[in-house]
């Protein structure tokens, strides 16, 4: 695992710094797009704290467990930090995207909404595998 540190990078979209961010896009999106829901703006918000949470109190746990688990617990977090990596990437995308340019964003509605429900699969599966009753 690479470590808790690597969801604080300043260089990622930050969802504990841009929620705020996320419901101005979110308007943006359905003042200029009229039918257009935004609310997948935060789902792929809320996705994120949910997953980025995990994550940082995943290393603790799997710490602690016995070198035969370990393995495939890393393998299993590996899974859920590269769908949040790109799920932030593409969140960063549509507000500099949004910020830079008239045209529609690189992602479509769709796509983040997608990007969303793997992240949210990984993230299940990872917590149904490890729970907190299992013995370390």
């Amino acid at each position: 695992s690479s470590g808790c540190g690597e969801h604080e990078n300043p260089r990622r979209f930050q969802v504990t710094k841009d929620t705020e961010k996320a419901e101005e896009y979110k308007r943006r999106i359905t003042e200029h797009n009229p039918g257009v829901d935004g609310e997948f703006v935060m789902l792929a918000v809320n996705s994120l704290v949910t997953a980025r949470t995990y994550l940082k109190f995943s290393y603790v746990y799997g710490y602690h467990l016995s070198d035969d688990k370990q393995p495939f617990f890393d393998w299993k977090v590996k899974g859920v930090e590269q769908e949040v990596s790109k799920l932030s990437n593409m969140m960063e995308d549509l507000y500099r995207h949004d910020m830079l340019s008239t045209e529609g964003p690189p992602w479509n509605r769709d796509q983040v909404v997608d990007q969303a429900a793997l992240l949210k699969q990984k993230l299940e599966d990872v917590m149904q595998g490890f729970t907190v009753d299992e013995e370390a």
